[in-house]
């Protein structure tokens, strides 16, 4: 059942047991009859258009965009104004146009501010029921949501040291050091500073959800440093990065993720090998990210491109981090593959 099905539920029971003792209340008053069911039908009928009309037209736009103390304002004149709605709908149609009950003339003072008071207090518990229901259930979504951002940062890390450094990475990494260690010491010592560097980065803690895009990008320099080593001339890279963005947060592992994409299933694919480019630029508001390589994309049976587990991981955490809005995308461009990552600035 979904969230408008239940609202609708919980309407339509509440408003009727609210009309069951309104019809009750006047039992005090007058005996069990026709009218005295009408009455309370027809008093609680206008009870749940009128709330209804009060979420549908403010009461959902209000709850997402005021603060608390404008809110509580704009609430308490809107409860005011659909009392008397519904106190005038109650005298003008039902009392003296249906039932009779007596003539402008014969209105009481009393009895008209009597029950627009006992409106006026329905309608407010009506709007702290709502609004209560509503945080309770944001606050479920929220703590929902920081579980699942939680399971996918753990899984995704655990995914990253499995795909990006998994052991023939390290195997390779590491035979090409052990070749280089006689025939370039300077070199072979840097090659084991930059995985050095490259395993400390991903085994960071997980619960920091971002990183400064500086960080990133200097594990990314790491991997492809260790990487040229083996591809030699059969891999060149370059980085295109805008002024101002070396801070902006950036997830952990996610540049990483795409460049290690576009050498596995890319560069290493092609016997002539191929370039990487990476492309960070901050447009309208969001950072676009773009990892072009040489190569084509590769179609599984199913139609679907051969990419592994480390995007989809990588597109999952977008979206929980950074919104649903964040996306990550693959395109084929003649003979390159563009990898086009976006969120919106967090500066």
């Amino acid at each position: 059942m979904t969230k408008n099905h239940t609202y609708y539920l919980v309407q339509i029971i509440a408003w009727s047991l609210f009309s069951v003792a309104h019809i009750l209340f006047t039992l005090m008053s007058m005996p069990l009859s026709n009218v005295s069911v009408v009455n309370g039908v027809f008093i609680g009928a206008v009870g749940l258009v009128v709330s209804h009309t009060m979420r549908t037209l403010f009461l959902r736009r209000w709850l997402q965009q005021l603060a608390l103390l404008p809110l509580l304002g704009k609430i308490l004149l809107l409860v005011v104004i659909c009392a008397a709605i519904w106190e005038s709908l109650i005298i003008f149609v039902l009392h003296i146009g249906w039932l009779h009950f007596y003539d402008l003339q014969s209105i009481s003072v009393a009895a008209t501010l009597f029950w627009y008071y006992y409106y006026f207090v329905v309608l407010s518990l009506w709007v702290m029921l709502y609004f209560g229901i509503n945080v309770a259930l944001k606050r479920r979504r929220e703590t929902m949501e920081k579980l699942q951002l939680e399971l996918i940062l753990k899984e995704s890390q655990l995914a990253n040291l499995k795909n990006q450094l998994n052991p023939h990475f390290l195997f390779n990494a590491l035979n090409s050091v052990r070749a280089l260690v006689l025939e370039n010491p300077e070199k072979s010592r840097s090659m084991i500073t930059q995985l050095a560097s490259l395993l400390r980065y991903s085994l960071r803690d997980s619960e920091q959800h971002t990183q400064p895009l500086q960080q990133e990008l200097d594990a990314v320099r790491a991997y492809l440093e260790l990487e040229k080593v083996r591809f030699e001339d059969r891999l060149n890279y370059q980085f295109s990065v805008a002024e101002g963005l070396h801070d902006e947060p950036v997830l952990p592992m996610s540049i990483q993720t795409l460049v290690e994409n576009a050498v596995k299933h890319g560069l290493a694919q092609r016997p002539e090998g191929g370039s990487i480019s990476v492309k960070i630029e901050k447009r309208q508001g969001w950072i676009e990210v773009e990892v072009i390589n040489s190569g084509h994309l590769r179609e599984t049976a199913s139609g679907e491109h051969s990419t592994g587990t480390g995007l989809p991981n990588t597109r999952a955490r977008l979206e929980q981090v950074f919104g649903p809005q964040a996306g990550l995308e693959l395109e084929q461009k003649q003979d390159q593959v563009v990898a086009r990552m976006s969120w919106g600035a967090q500066s």
